[in-house]
Formats: structure tokens, C-alpha cells, sequence
């Protein structure tokens, strides 16, 4: 009875130990079968992240030179500007040196006409003095 109970015993652990075994095994191919998929997720992860990370760099090295073409058109504008502004500068200079001229000609213009009055005046008086003594 005693051996029959240990080879019941020992059967029941056999198919225990069996069904374990299977669940282990189903265990580690579904184990196996999750790496392999994390292992592809990953890859695809890291392509994604790559192309981003890429895609990034680009836009950072585009974003750069934007950068430098933008200042170098304000600085290009500047200069301009200070051009300009001089030119206006020296335009200011002209019409303020044309316009003491054009007062320094009407100045003289009316000195000269009042020269000339004198002068044929003087002649009139003269030539009618002299009529006048004859």
C-alpha cells in the first residue's frame, strides 16, 4: 500500500512537474517572442529618433543661417542708412551754403542797382551842369 500511495506520490509529481515544465516553456517562448518584439520596437525606435534627431540638426543648421543672412542684411541696411543720413547731412550743408549766396547775390544785385542809380544820377547832374554852363 505504502509503494502504491509513493507511485501515486510520484506520478502526481511527474505530471505536475510536467504541466510545470510546459508552462515554463510556453513561459519562455512567449518571453522570447516579447524580446524579439522589444527588440524590433527598439530598432524602429531608434531609426524614428535618428531621423528626428536629423531632421532637427537640419533645421537647427537652416535656422543658423537664416540667422546670419538676417544680420547680414542689417548690417548691410545700417550701413545704408549711415550713407543716406550722410548724403542728407551734406545735402542740409549745400542748400544752407546756396541759400547765404543766394542772399549774398541779392545783397549785392541791390548794392550794384543802387551803384548804377548813383552813378546816372552823378552823369545827369554833371551833363546838365554843364549844358547849363555853356
Amino acid at each position: 500500500v505504502r509503494k502504491l500511495e509513493v507511485l501515486e506520490e510520484h506520478t502526481k509529481t511527474k505530471c505536475n512537474l510536467a504541466r510545470t515544465s510546459e508552462q515554463l516553456e510556453f513561459a519562455l517562448g512567449e518571453i522570447d517572442i516579447l524580446s524579439k518584439q522589444l527588440e524590433r520596437e527598439k530598432r524602429a525606435f531608434d531609426k524614428a529618433l535618428s531621423c528626428v534627431n536629423s531632421k532637427v540638426l537640419k533645421q537647427s543648421i537652416q535656422k543658423d543661417k537664416l540667422i546670419s543672412k538676417c544680420t547680414e542684411i542689417e548690417t548691410h541696411i545700417q550701413k545704408q542708412e549711415d550713407i543716406l543720413n550722410y548724403k542728407e547731412n551734406e545735402i542740409k550743408e549745400l542748400q544752407h551754403f546756396i541759400n547765404k549766396q543766394k542772399q549774398t547775390l541779392k545783397k549785392e544785385t541791390s548794392e550794384f542797382k543802387i551803384q548804377k542809380e548813383q552813378e546816372s544820377y552823378i552823369t545827369k547832374v554833371l551833363g546838365k551842369k554843364k549844358t547849363d554852363l555853356k
